[in-house]
């Protein structure tokens, strides 16, 4: 389904911050959704100074046990709070799914993108990576070493995390734009005629 663009909408500025930013994501609590060694990467990141907050982070709760009982790292179930909010308090979010799952799209990134969010998306057999310019409206990266690269430079300039969110955003809603009448199309039958009611609406800002 397209993107809820008008339910994913900042509403509080980005912070300040610029020595300890909040690392996640939402997952959905499916195990394929998670890399092998995705605590070692949320280890290193900690080490960082930074927090890592998952939903739903439990198929990493044996893994980082010591971890979420110091504070510095939170896995929520599944709903546990409204995906809105969660990825509010976010300053970046980050995707590394299990090597031998194809993700043909992944909504999550986009929902991320549309409420200004810095992704860092390990781009390979990830759909929505061919939506991202490197380093302009997101991050792609291949190994742990360029994820943490490009957490470094966000961590280091509150201005680019907002110029990157910011652009984030008005990509995903270019591309709602762009794909509005061919989704009306499948849906209704190409030349059928659409109420108003009938089409999404993309909210511009």
């Amino acid at each position: 389904p397209p993107t809820d663009t008008q339910r994913f909408t900042r509403q509080r500025p980005h912070g300040p911050e610029t020595s300890r930013l909040v690392v996640g994501r939402l997952a959905r609590g499916d195990r394929s959704k998670f890399h092998p060694d995705d605590p070692g990467l949320v280890r290193r990141i900690i080490s960082r100074g930074h927090v890592c907050r998952i939903m739903d982070g439990t198929p990493l709760k044996a893994a980082l046990q010591n971890e979420v009982r110091s504070g510095q790292v939170e896995l929520l179930p599944l709903n546990a709070m409204d995906a809105r909010d969660f990825l509010e308090a976010l300053d970046c979010f980050l995707y590394w799914k299990h090597p031998l799952l194809t993700e043909t799209g992944c909504n999550a990134i986009l929902e991320a993108m549309a409420m200004e969010l810095p992704v860092i998306v390990f781009a390979r057999d990830v759909g929505a990576a061919e939506l991202i310019e490197h380093g302009k409206d997101g991050f792609l990266v291949e190994t742990e070493e360029e994820a943490l690269e490009c957490l470094d430079q966000l961590a280091a300039s509150p201005e680019l995390r907002q110029s990157v969110g910011q652009a984030a955003r008005r990509k995903v809603l270019a591309i709602l734009d762009s794909q509005q009448a061919r989704i009306v199309d499948f849906y209704l039958g190409a030349g059928g005629a659409a109420s108003p009611d009938a089409q999404f609406r993309v909210t511009k800002t």
